[in-house]
């Protein structure tokens, strides 16, 4: 019994230690291994990303599979954000793998910086409907270009200013401004913030040349008028308008006739609809 007995505890102690040296060796093999031991892969933007229609955002993380001391599976890297795909030397890859320490691709053996790009189509990012210009005149389209040799994404400029505005808020900005459409189908600034609509400032009218002293005016005898300068103002919803003191009072200097209803439209005096020449005078 005690021969017995003996034995069962040796065999017990054994069967521990084996155990405890697999053990050890799986958790040298998971630190050592060749497969499994690469370490994070650099962000870079130039070089990796694709030329035309992807926008690669530094900001965006890579993540890797989760390894257990059981598998023999090796490490495997992605993007965390599933709409982004890895971008590396311009090309794209659903994900990269550990190979003798080294990150690589099917195009690649070794891989040394990527980034994450997510799609930036156009249509992508959205554009105010026909009926926001129609309520709020002092604004005009954002028209959307479309990538080009030194835009990578879908892109557009407000040459006498721009409201960007998302679910809360609203900001303008000045003349000249440019956007393009990011990855996470907003609009974006130069300085990388982002928005989800754009529209364009009207371009603003000059005042037009004010005739003095003209035909009409009291330099003249017999006088037809009194002349003084008209006024322009920000009339409803805020589109400037020409106005004068006295009603019928603006007029053309060429053929005294009146100006009516003077509005600007889209950076152009418009009367009654047809468009009045920058360089027309015009006297009240």
């Amino acid at each position: 019994r005690i021969l017995l007995a003996l034995s069962v505890f040796v065999s017990l102690a054994n069967a521990q230690c084996t155990e405890r040296e697999l053990d050890r060796e799986r958790a040298e093999d998971w630190k050592i291994h060749g497969c499994r031991s690469c370490k994070s892969m650099q962000v870079e933007f130039e070089g990796n990303c694709p030329q035309r229609g992807y926008d690669c955002d530094e900001a965006l993380e890579m993540r890797t599979n989760v390894l257990g001391t059981d598998s023999c599976e090796c490490s495997q890297l992605r993007c965390k954000d599933g709409n982004a795909s890895l971008a590396i030397g311009g090309e794209l890859f659903i994900r990269a793998t550990c190979v003798d320490k080294e990150w690589s691709t099917l195009t690649k053996t070794v891989v040394e910086s990527g980034i994450c790009a997510r799609k930036c189509d156009k249509g992508i990012c959205r554009t105010h409907p026909d009926d926001y210009f129609n309520n709020n005149p002092i604004y005009i389209p954002f028209v959307v270009n479309p990538p080009d040799l030194e835009h990578s994404c879908p892109w557009g400029t407000c040459s006498s200013g721009a409201i960007a505005s998302d679910s809360t808020w609203e900001l303008t900005y000045s003349r000249g401004v440019e956007f393009s459409c990011a990855g996470d189908r907003r609009w974006q600034d130069t300085n990388g913030n982002r928005y989800d609509l754009i529209a364009c400032m009207q371009k603003e009218c000059e005042p037009l040349v004010f005739d003095e002293p003209a035909t009409f005016c009291g330099d003249f005898i017999p006088a037809k008028h009194t002349c003084y300068k008209p006024q322009y103002v920000d009339g409803d919803s805020g589109v400037k308008t020409m106005t004068c003191d006295h009603s019928n009072a603006l007029r053309y200097s060429s053929n005294d006739t009146v100006v009516a209803l003077p509005i600007c439209s889209h950076g152009q005096w418009t009367s009654n609809g047809d468009e009045i020449d920058d360089d027309t005078k015009g006297i009240p």
